[in-house]
């Protein structure tokens, strides 16, 4: 069938690609452009002084050591864990699961707020147990290389444990079984058919754990600043202080430098990998028989996850209730609800952070929601010219470190009214997470048969009637969970809007991170506690979505 399209769907469609050009296309333009040129001249001079910086190998080095140390932390968590949950009898498998990817749907920052709460030489928990025992000084000190080292693997781990799961359970179980009938035993099936099979998930994950580290701002700027252990975000964080753009953009080239070519291999793995799996297997893999050894497997197991996430998560909500963070944790009254109270209905920075976080966490994800969903379906639905386009500059941003796309912002829109304002957030956020909603109508769409679709333009029905009658309602729970999905990391949001956000306008994020730097910490960890609630009742809302209107999150 030949579809016709009216005027109005063409103007839609070039509206598309203007709002994609201009929130994505542009600013990252301006910043490949800025990084090179200065007074519209081509000088690379921004790159010659950071090589000439003497600060430049120990920068660099320090960030590729941590990569390279937590991602091999990785792998020795994630795949062990994976092969446990799937491939072997191992009791309380969902609790495991639970516990093994709960690090995952809060922010890093959180995260880090709660190991400082746990190993703080002065006000953590484990240091303050050690001195009210009798000790003198602190045993443990999150600030130091183990101690970022330890926060970030114990997140990042998630990314392996999750790709190795994944291909462990779609994995043709054929040629597994065909060993087990020639009478070789499940360790030497495991070593020579298993692990081949499974190791381009493995390195997929492990790419993208890196990637993660090397990208990641909050727990490098809260743990690793504290230590002077200085990572490329925190001194392209520095840089844009001290109105240094230029340099900032240099350092960004050399961190895009570093990330981008490992998604792209990550991609073409993950693209490539499919050989590994089949649909519809008819049989499942034998499972490795633990015996005697289940429950003390499963004791270790719980013994590593509960202070890899609960314990750190714990004492986050402990100190949001405690009335001073030096008082004794231990005995009730000293605990209240002040710092709580403080930070929704007395402090006005905070009362500020919350009302501009909604503000822009619900705009941003209305319009991801709807946008999205208007980009999955051109990109899936239509033979518009341009559509492959348009899913690339949708999806290019979230490749993007979120300080390199803070960045690009200030290059773009430093000479319009958008700058220093929390639209100019907005923007940022709409760039950044507008992947979310098109991935996750995407595979709303993907699940839906077009048979409706066209049969409504066979009838006449205009392609934008067809799109508002049939296929919103159609994938109404994935626009429904995509608005979740970029609500609850926009409420939260550290390092887009740490750069980007107006100093009387501060988000959480924001906020949160200036308690901590001012050393107001009863406050901060009460908007952390703040935000720990959200996050998992949007965990909830998502999962409730889900089950009830049967979409999967992409």
């Amino acid at each position: 069938m030949i579809l016709r399209y009216t005027f109005s769907e063409y103007a839609l469609w070039i509206l598309t690609l203007v709002v994609l050009a201009v929130t994505v296309a542009y600013p990252i333009a301006m910043l490949f452009y800025s990084s090179i040129v200065e007074d519209h001249t081509i000088t690379f001079a921004a790159f010659q002084r950071m090589i000439k910086d003497p600060f430049l190998p120990k920068v660099t080095l320090n960030t590729l050591q941590l990569a390279v140390v937590v991602t091999f932390l990785s792998i020795a968590i994630g795949v062990p864990l994976a092969w446990l949950v799937v491939r072997t009898d191992l009791p309380a498998k969902n609790l495991i699961k639970v516990l093994a990817t709960l690090p995952f749907i809060f922010p890093p920052y959180l995260l880090a707020m709660g190991w400082i709460s746990l190993a703080d030489p002065s006000i953590g928990i484990i240091n303050r147990v050690y001195r009210i025992l009798g000790g003198h000084g602190f045993i443990v000190n999150i600030y130091s290389f183990w101690g970022l080292v330890t926060v970030m693997a114990s997140r990042f781990y998630v990314y392996v444990f999750l790709t190795t799961a994944s291909a462990l359970e779609q994995m043709d179980p054929s040629l597994e079984e065909a060993a087990r009938m020639c009478g070789a035993p499940l360790s030497r099936v495991a070593r020579e058919i298993t692990i081949p099979l499974i190791t381009p998930s493995i390195v997929a994950g492990a790419l993208l754990a890196f990637v993660a580290t090397v990208s990641n701002f909050g727990i490098p700027a809260l743990i690793g600043l504290p230590a002077h252990y200085a990572v490329l975000t925190t001194v392209i964080y520095s840089d844009i202080n001290m109105y240094d753009l230029e340099g900032a953009a240099a350092y960004s080239m050399l961190l895009l430098a570093i990330s981008l070519p490992l998604l792209v291999v990550e991609r073409f793995i993950a693209r490539g990998r499919r050989y590994t799996t089949v649909t519809g297997r008819a049989t499942r893999p034998t499972l490795m028989k633990l015996g005697s050894s289940r429950y003390p497997i499963l004791a270790l197991v719980i013994a590593f996850l509960m202070p890899a996430t609960l314990f750190p998560l714990s004492t986050l909500v402990m100190m949001a209730f405690l009335k001073e963070c030096y008082l004794n944790p231990f005995v009730i009254s000293n605990y209240s609800f002040k710092n709580l109270y403080d930070v929704l209905f007395v402090n006005p920075d905070t009362q500020t952070a919350i009302q501009d976080s909604l503000i822009l966490a619900t705009s941003s994800a209305t319009a991801i929601a709807m946008f999205g969903a208007l980009v999955a379906y051109i990109v899936l639905r239509t033979r518009m010219a341009g559509r492959t386009l348009i899913n690339v500059l949708a999806s290019a941003p979230f490749a993007l470190p979120g300080s390199v796309l803070a960045l690009a912002m200030i290059f773009a829109f430093i000479k319009t009214p958008l700058f220093n304002t929390l639209a100019l957030v907005f923007v940022a956020y709409f760039s950044r997470y507008l992947s979310y909603g098109v991935r996750t109508c995407v595979g709303s769409l993907l699940q839906i048969d077009p048979t409706l679709e066209e049969a409504a333009r066979t009838s006449g029905a205009p392609w934008i009637r067809t799109f508002s009658d049939i296929v919103i309602p159609l994938i109404k729970a994935g626009i429904v969970s995509s608005w979740i999905l970029v609500f609850m990391p926009t409420l939260s949001e550290l390092t887009v809007s740490v750069i980007l956000a107006p100093p009387t306008r501060p988000t959480i994020g924001k906020a949160v991170y200036n308690l901590m730097e001012s050393g107001q910490f009863g406050w901060a960890y009460a908007l952390g506690f703040l935000v720990l609630l959200v996050v998992i009742a949007g965990q909830i809302a998502i999962n409730i979505v889900s089950r009830r209107l049967g979409v999967k999150t992409v």
